[in-house]
């Protein structure tokens, strides 16, 4: 822009907010204002000038008008055809932009020049920060429905619930499909020390993930405020956790009923963590830090995601690196090929759980006193590293009955399997976790406060957009969805 195109936009800006003002104040006269008609009065003027500078900032942008232009695709000449106006939505309310249109012979397509001097993209009528917008909220709201009367009233723009559904999947599509990308372009060959310590892969497992060892821990993101802060942050300790959940995906559906009955199942979300701690009285108490990521997909697309995270956060460079599990197989399997140096942790709590099965099973039920005494001394032997002694309980325990056998062997099977991440006394010494709970709870907040809430059903690429951002939004880092928008 020129200065002297510069001084002039500034004049006729001046004087259009001026212009503006001197209505919106002749219309109230002298009379006193509320706190609440200031602020209506204000609104209303700032988004009438907005919306002027806006569109006349966009009638800056168009270049000047010729009859022939090279094709963007093929570079052969394109000819004029016609000046059309469309509707295109900011975040400063809807504007009607005069577009050259222009055609070529030799790709037979049109296009606009406009279009890519504004970066709007190939049929985009919408920016990437209202689109980014639109994303965000449909993915922290309880429905898309929520988002039109939402930004009608906070921007004045109209838009449809399919458009806000659309525009989510789009974004959030785009956003996986980048953190996909972008793990596996950080992992290359397995460090020869961890393909010793790694076992032969599954079938469908993804390629070697490339991680060092001995690698330099990269910062972890600047923490967000979260009130108060327990203690002092804990160095050079980092914790990993999985889980699942189930999403509700339902089968190929009309609304209409045409390809029938709306059929559901439960899908498995896996969900990941890194997350650092504070610390007070020795023991860790409250997030610091975190991060999340999650997918509806297989476990080999999980693994990549996960491994690209823990490195991100220095795993493989962490004094103290630690897993946090319920007792599924997979996350295991899955610690030990790819982070077999970490101190694993059973949750304690789902422990409990089993062994209050057993006394319910033994004694009848878990409210009998002998049971309370059994529940009461055998936390206390977990507490202090004697699970041998409960191993041997139960291999001496005799129960009648085929459902209590069936009982005994399961418990018995698991606790033995997992015997080498129940050492309680030795972690509690340490100030780890030695619950998951927090890793629990981010099922709650990644996936069932959005997805799993009562009526719903899903496609699943919608689904797995929204995961994305969720993932995104919930991770400690600066958010901006405009580079996927």
């Amino acid at each position: 822009m020129t200065p002297e195109r510069k001084q002039a936009l500034i004049g006729d800006a001046l004087a259009r907010v001026q212009e503006i003002l001197e209505t919106r104040l002749d219309a109230v006269g002298e009379r006193t204002l509320t706190i609440d008609e200031i602020e209506d009065l204000v609104e209303e003027a700032g988004r009438e000038a907005e919306h002027w500078l806006v569109g006349r900032l966009i009638d800056e942008q168009e270049p000047a008008p010729v009859n022939r232009v090279s094709c963007p695709r093929c570079h052969q000449p394109a000819f004029y055809k016609e000046t059309v106006p469309s509707r295109l939505l900011t975040t400063h309310g809807e504007q009607t932009v005069r577009r050259r249109y222009y055609r070529c012979p030799a790709c037979a397509v049109g296009f606009a020049p406009l279009d890519r001097v504004l970066d709007l993209g190939e049929g985009r009528r919408m920016t990437r920060r209202l689109r980014s917008w639109l994303a965000r909220w449909a993915c922290d709201e309880g429905s898309f429905a929520a988002i039109p009367p939402l930004l009608a009233e906070l921007r004045g723009l109209v838009v449809s619930e399919s458009t806000v559904e659309r525009t989510t999947v789009e974004v959030g599509t785009a956003l996986a499909a980048s953190n996909r990308q972008a793990a596996l372009a950080a992992m290359p060959d397995l460090n020869p020390e961890l393909q010793a310590a790694t076992p032969d892969p599954e079938p469908d497992a993804p390629p070697p993930l490339g991680l060092a060892p001995d690698a330099p821990p990269v910062p972890a993101p600047a923490p967000a405020a979260r009130g108060r802060q327990r203690g002092k942050p804990v160095p050079g300790r980092l914790y990993l956790g999985m889980d699942g959940t189930s999403c509700p995906i339902r089968d190929v559906w009309r609304r209409d009923g045409t390809l029938g009955k709306l059929v559901c199942h439960g899908q498995e979300t896996k969900i990941g963590m890194a997350f650092t701690t504070y610390q007070k009285d020795g023991l860790d108490e409250g997030i610091h830090t975190r991060a999340y990521v999650a997918t509806l997909g297989k476990i080999a697309w999980f693994t990549v995601l996960m491994v690209a995270l823990a490195r991100a956060w220095g795993a493989f460079g962490a004094k103290e690196l630690v897993v946090l599990g319920d007792g599924a197989a997979w996350i295991w399997n899955l610690t030990q090929r790819y982070f077999p140096k970490a101190v694993q942790i059973l949750d304690l709590w789902h422990v409990l759980q089993r062994l209050q099965q057993v006394a319910a099973a033994r004694f009848g039920s878990t409210t009998d006193p002998k049971a309370q005494a059994w529940l009461k001394n055998t936390r206390w032997r977990l507490e202090n590293d004697h699970v041998d002694w409960i191993l041997t309980d139960l291999r001496l325990w005799e129960p009648q009955g085929v459902a209590a056998q069936e009982l005994r062997a399961e418990q018995l099977h698991f606790l033995e399997a997992n015997q080498g991440r129940m050492r309680y006394g030795t972690y509690l010494e340490q100030g780890y976790y030695v619950g998951s709970g927090v890793v629990e709870s981010s099922c709650k907040r990644v996936v069932q406060s959005r997805l799993h809430e009562a009526g719903m059903h899903w496609r699943e690429h919608t689904a797995e957009a929204v995961l994305a951002i969720r993932a995104y939004l919930l991770s400690d880092r600066k958010h901006d969805l405009r580079a996927w928008a």
